[in-house]
Order: structure tokens, then C-alpha cells, then sequence
């Protein structure tokens, strides 16, 4: 993927130089949709061969790094907050006919090997050490996963990623990747930044940048021991107000919908006249007009409107809101493109704000 490379940094040195937020490094997202997950499609891609998919489950907001000296494996990761691990596929992971980029210990003079194993969620492996380079950043002795064994995704061989970036805590209380840009001082403090939009967006580290959001950044304090959590106070459905007890939300930028409690967003769906089809979406004409979702988060009420609701996928719309199982409940990327929003491991909180689609990428 020289292309990518290219782009990639063509973009952080001309944002490094633009002058705008200095002392931010600037990691470029690409976005991709990736295929409704089946059994089907997993027998296949095992077996070879090709089959029809069906409307994409989701967006996949896709990070481009690079592994090893010289810097040419490339690999396209899916962002994870809820994980601090990061993992690329090795060969041994994969079938003979699977497209997805792989690591080679020995095509990297800098690699070096760790004495560990690692098991997560039906992903398992051998921990290593190489040079990661992410847009302007070339880090030396990065930690990481080299996965043998994939089981968790059944339908791994036909996502758009190859692998994960985690971006969640560590038992240390700080994300592995932040402690080590900080320890290497490539950054001051443990803060990144996701601005999305439909077409990609952009990760900041070492804070976030005042052009990508409007009006002042709302800081809230994280759930305790809950991960990259927040508390929403009350949900409002145009003016009828649904619940005032807070309850803990989780972010997610590995999840499309605004996934919350079956009373509340039942209630939500029916507003807008809609059922759920049979592959667990809610379609609706694209001209459908309906109320917004309001979350009060600490006081502040985000208002989502049909244009930050809608997931228009072709020719055809749907709700991007669905009912979840349990707390903590989900705001994935219908919410992240509407809200930008800081992550400061440091100070354990979230900084939210309502974000500026007029800059472009």
C-alpha cells in the first residue's frame, strides 16, 4: 500500500507545518465499510471461496501504521478503546487465500522478540518489540501482539482491518501506547483526539485541536474503573424526557450505532415509525423527518438530529440506534462524527464537544 504511506505523510507534515495547534501530532483515519458479519461468509472465506455480501454492518475507522526498519509492513487497524492491546496477524493466522497484511519477524532488522504470551478475548500469540511509525512518529521499542490464533472474529478474513489498536487502559492506569510517546517524549502529557467524519478523520496526540470542534470543550469525569466511560444524566426524546437516574456509556469507535436501554430506545424508534428488518436495522425513507436524541451528559445537552442519525448505506437509510443488552451502553460512531472528543488519561476524563465539520480533512 505505498499510496497510503505516501498520504499519510504528506498529511501529518503538512498539518505539522500548518502552524494550527502546535505540539499535536497528527495520525491521518481512513474509513471504510466493512460486511455484516455471517457464518456463511466465515465458511467461505475459509474454504476459497466468494460469496455475495450483504449491506455493511458497520463503518471501520481504520489506523495506518507501519512496523519494523525498514518501515514497509503496513497494516490498517481497527481503533479500540476498550482494549489496550495491540495486535497484527502473522502468517500462520491466516489461509492461503486471505488478502489481510501479515508481520515477518525477519524482514525487520529492529525486531526483537519477548519471552511472553499473550491471550485476550480469543486472540493469542507471542508479545514482541519493533519500530512504529504512524504518520510522523517512528517509536522505538513499541510493544505488540503477533497473533497466531484468531477465534474471537468469525468472519475475520473478510473485515477491511487487519488487526487492532488498542487505545483502552492498562493496570499501570494509562494506555500502553500514550506512557510510551510520553516516555519517549514524542508527546507531553497522555491525551489523544478523534475527529470523524463520513469519508475518515483524524487521530491527535498530546491533545486535541480547537479547529475541530465549535463553542468550549466539556471535560467529564470518567467511570471508575469502567474504561473510557461516561456518565449520561437523562435521555430526551424531542421534548419528552425519558429518564433522569445516570447511567454509564461507554465509547466506541469499533460500533456504528447509539446502543442503549431497550425501554428508552424502543421508544426513540417508534417515534421515527420504523421496525426492525431481518438483519437488525431500522430502515427509513432517506426524506423521513423524525425527533432528536438529546443526551444531557453533566449538564450539556447534545442534540442528535436526523443529519448526525442517519446511516445512509446506498440508495437506502437507516436509524443508527439500537437497543443494547446491558450497561455499560455504547456511543459508537453516530455520536463520535457529531461530537469530537479528547481522551486525557492523566486526568481520568473526557473533554466533549460539538464538532466543526467545516475544516475538512
Amino acid at each position: 500500500r505505498p499510496s497510503i504511506v505516501l498520504a499519510a505523510v504528506a498529511h501529518a507534515l503538512a498539518a505539522a507545518s500548518s502552524g494550527q495547534a502546535a505540539g499535536l501530532v497528527r495520525v491521518p483515519v481512513r474509513c471504510v465499510q466493512r460486511p455484516q458479519s455471517t457464518g456463511q461468509q466465515s465458511k467461505a472465506a475459509a474454504e476459497g471461496r466468494d460469496v455475495p455480501l450483504r449491506k455493511p454492518n458497520a463503518w471501520s475507522y481504520l489506523a495506518h501504521i507501519r512496523l519494523g526498519t525498514p518501515p514497509i509492513q503496513e497494516f490498517l487497524l481497527d481503533i479500540d478503546l476498550g482494549r489496550a492491546l495491540t495486535w497484527v496477524p502473522a502468517k500462520s493466522a491466516l489461509t492461503n487465500k486471505s488478502t489481510h497484511a501479515y508481520y515477518v519477524a525477519e524482514d525487520s532488522s529492529t525486531y526483537s522478540r519477548m519471552n511472553r504470551n499473550f491471550v485476550d478475548n480469543g486472540i493469542s500469540g507471542m508479545w514482541a518489540r519493533d519500530v512504529l511509525s504512524m504518520g510522523p512518529f517512528h517509536v522505538e521499542g513499541f510493544r505488540f501482539g503477533i497473533a497466531d490464533s484468531i477465534t474471537a472474529w468469525a468472519d475475520y478474513e473478510v473485515y477491511s482491518f487487519d488487526g487492532n489498536f488498542g487505545l483502552g487502559f492498562e493496570d499501570t492506569g494509562v494506555p500502553w501506547l500514550l506512557q510510551h510517546l510520553v516516555e519517549k517524549k514524542l508527546i507531553e502529557e497522555p491525551v489523544f483526539a478523534l475527529y470523524f467524519n463520513s469519508n475518515g478523520g483524524e487521530m491527535t496526540f498530546g491533545g486535541a485541536d480547537p479547529a475541530r470542534h465549535e463553542g468550549k470543550m466539556q471535560y467529564v469525569t470518567l467511570a471508575r474503573g469502567q474504561g473510557w466511560t461516561i456518565p449520561v444524566d437523562a435521555i430526551w426524546i424531542g421534548d419528552k424526557r425519558c429518564f433522569t437516574t445516570p447511567t454509564s456509556w461507554r465509547l466506541a469507535p469499533d460500533m456504528l450505532n447509539i446502543e442503549g436501554p431497550q425501554e428508552q430506545m424502543e421508544s426513540f424508534i417508534g417515534e421515527w415509525n420504523t421496525t426492525k428488518d431481518n438483519d437488525g436495522w431500522y430502515p427509513i425513507p432517506c426524506d423521513k423527518t423524525g425527533p432528536p436524541l438529546i443526551l444531557r451528559i453533566f449538564g450539556r445537552d447534545y442534540v442528535l438530529t436526523k443529519n448526525d442519525l442517519l446511516v445512509r448505506i446506498g440508495s437506502t437509510c437507516y436509524l443508527g440506534v439500537s437497543v443494547g443488552t446491558s450497561e455499560p451502553w455504547t456511543l459508537g460512531q453516530v455520536f463520535l462524527r457529531a461530537v469530537y472528543t479528547e481522551f486525557d488519561a492523566k486526568r481520568k476524563r473526557v473533554g466533549l464537544a460539538r464538532a466543526n465539520h467545516s475544516a475538512g480533512l
